[in-house]
Order: structure tokens, then sequence, then C-alpha cells
């Protein structure tokens, strides 16, 4: 879950109250050198340094989870890299100069880009915001489950399926187990009987 800024409450609060639209201009992914992510997020965070910004991003996507939250999700795909970041910022520029809205501490997480035949990674971000009624302030309302997808039940049946091929394999083996322990059996009693004749 995203904290918000007091900034972004303001905004935000405005927003809801239909003064004007809430709309997030930029995803800011930043290392910041020493930043513990289990450390409190203060309300008044200010945007990192342009020293400290590894990757901007004006394309992403957002969605309303219900009347209180809204979900933004960057998608950094494998032609995005080489950088390391352990904070997540949204950012509203707006009229005026650059402000952040809400963000995140997070665990220190490498983005590799694909070099050659050499494959990147594809790292994935979603950045929930709440606040009382923020989805009647949102521009576009469109559901997250519209582009979210939640794939517990596909999950759910692969680790059935392969409890029942493990199992049937298994089972099958304990056969030839058998089968061979019952031949090497016979094997020791037909050596046995050959030495005392």
């Amino acid at each position: 879950m995203a904290r918000l800024t007091s900034f972004g409450s303001q905004y935000i609060a405005l927003a809801v109250a239909n003064v004007e639209d809430f709309i997030i201009d930029e995803f800011v992914f930043a290392f910041i050198p020493g930043l513990d992510f289990r450390t409190s997020e203060p309300a008044d965070e200010p945007m990192p340094s342009a020293e400290q910004i590894v990757h901007r991003s004006s394309s992403f996507i957002h969605g309303v989870v219900d009347a209180n939250r809204v979900t933004f999700s960057q998608m950094l795909d494998t032609d995005i890299g080489d950088f390391n970041f352990n904070w997540i910022g949204l950012a509203r520029k707006g009229q005026g100069p650059e402000q952040l809205v809400a963000f995140a501490y997070v665990p220190t997480t490498q983005k590799i880009r694909r070099l050659g035949s050499i494959p990147g990674n594809s790292v994935s971000r979603n950045f929930v915001v709440e606040h009382l009624g923020i989805a009647n302030a949102m521009p576009v309302q469109v559901s997250a489950e519209s582009w979210m997808y939640d794939y517990s039940s596909e999950v759910q049946q692969l680790q059935l399926s392969t409890a029942k091929t493990s199992a049937a394999l298994i089972a099958a083996n304990a056969v030839n187990v058998k089968q061979a322990h019952g031949q090497m059996n016979l094997s020791e009693r037909l050596r046995l009987l050959e030495d005392n004749i």
C-alpha cells in the first residue's frame, strides 16, 4: 500500500470534492543508498534527487479497486534497465512544479535489460492508493479487474495436477521397485543354490 504525502492527501481531498480531477503523471523509481524499506514512511517525504532517480514513466495503467481504493500498475519490460530501485513514487506535474503524491519504500530490486540473446527481467509494480471516495475523483473509472487477472485458480489446478501425476509416477515406480526387488531375491537364491551344488 502506498503512503500518501501531505500534498497527496490535500490533492485527493480537492479531487474528491470535485475541485479538480485526480491525475497521476508519472511513476518514479529511485535508488536511495542506505534506505531501509522497513522504516516508517513520513508524510513529508521529498522527491528523491535527480541522481537517485533511476527511471521515470508516464506510460502506466490505473483502475478502481473499490470506492476508496485505486491502483496504478507499471510494467518494466525487458528492454528497460539496468538499475536497482528501493523507492517508488507517484508524481503529479500539473501546472506548477512536480509534486510527490504517494510513495513506498521497497526491498532493493534489480532491473536488467535484455542484452542480445541474453534475456532481461520484467518487473511489475502495483501501487494501491487509499482515500475516502477516491474512485469518484478518477477521470476515468475502469475496474482493476478488467486488466488485473487472478491466477490463483489456475495455480491451484496446476498444483493438483502435479500432485496427481507425482502420485501416479510413484505408484508405477513402486511396482517396478517391487519387481526388481523380487528379481534380486531370485537371483540371490539361484547364486546360493549354484554355490551349494
